[in-house]
């Protein structure tokens, strides 16, 4: 198992800062013999986990031309919906093309999944 996913297992939320710099999240959830166990890893396999988180965002593709289009043609609401993901984000240290591929995702799966629960189906769609 890798340093990353021991870590995720214990409960932490492991992520790069803007920087770069390793930040470790959610240990104040943790009881505490498993956050000093989480920080402790942390620490020793800092550059591996580093590693390993950077390879995941690189490994998420930026928005192609046509989603960067389609978002304008959304009703404002969703559009807000998408600055609301897109802040949170970045704001988690995600970077910018990685930050809008994830928003970008995520509004679409919300979007969707309230128009099949609302018994409504995208347009050009045939269950039939």
């Amino acid at each position: 198992m890798s340093a990353l996913a021991a870590l995720r297992e214990l409960g932490a939320q492991p992520r790069l800062a803007p920087d770069g710099r390793l930040v470790v999240g959610g240990l104040d959830r943790l009881p505490p013999g498993r956050a000093v166990r989480a920080v402790e890893l942390a620490r020793a396999h800092k550059a591996e986990v580093q590693a390993e988180l950077k390879a995941q965002a690189l490994s998420i593709t930026a928005l192609t031309s046509d989603q960067c289009r389609e978002v304008p043609a959304w009703p404002i609401k969703t559009q807000r919906l998408f600055a609301t993901y897109l802040d949170a984000l970045e704001a988690q240290g995600y970077p910018l093309p990685v930050a809008e591929a994830l928003a970008f995702a995520q509004v679409k799966y919300k979007t969707n999944a309230t128009r099949v629960v609302a018994g409504t189906e995208p347009e050009g769609v045939d269950r039939g």
